[in-house]
């Protein structure tokens, strides 16, 4: 009988090896798309888009299961239920966003005096 711990350890090789190769197929057809057959492109593409989209509704369910309990950003409270403020912030290295969080309106006002100088909220 075989050990669970080695079919799982084979299993995620397996995976892992799949995995790197078809990102090296990927990124052997991303220098010749000029070259490349017309037909055969389409097809790569649509392996490509479905990979993709793939990844996308697996993280999407990943943020959903692992992203911690938010913090406000200025005085680290634990923010429950819905933020004051909240402001995507984009990396512009990877194109990403991350939130930061205010779990009030006075936070959101010592944000501002922070960033522009502005002394209190409109009203």
């Amino acid at each position: 009988m075989s050990d669970p711990a080695t079919d799982r350890q084979n299993l995620r090789a397996e995976k892992q090896k799949a995995a790197k190769a078809r990102w090296a197929r990927h990124a052997e057809a991303k220098a010749d798309w000029q070259s490349m057959p017309l037909d055969e492109a389409k097809q790569h593409l649509a392996e490509m888009r479905a990979d993709i989209e793939l990844g996308a509704h697996i993280i999407q369910q990943r943020i959903g299961q692992e992203t911690p309990v938010p913090h406000c950003v200025i005085c680290n409270t634990e923010i429950k239920g819905l933020p004051a403020q909240t402001v995507p912030i984009r990396d512009h290295t990877t194109g990403l966003y991350t939130n930061e969080f205010y779990c009030s309106a006075e936070c959101v006002v010592r944000k501002n005096q922070r960033q522009s100088g502005v002394l209190s909220l409109a009203r």
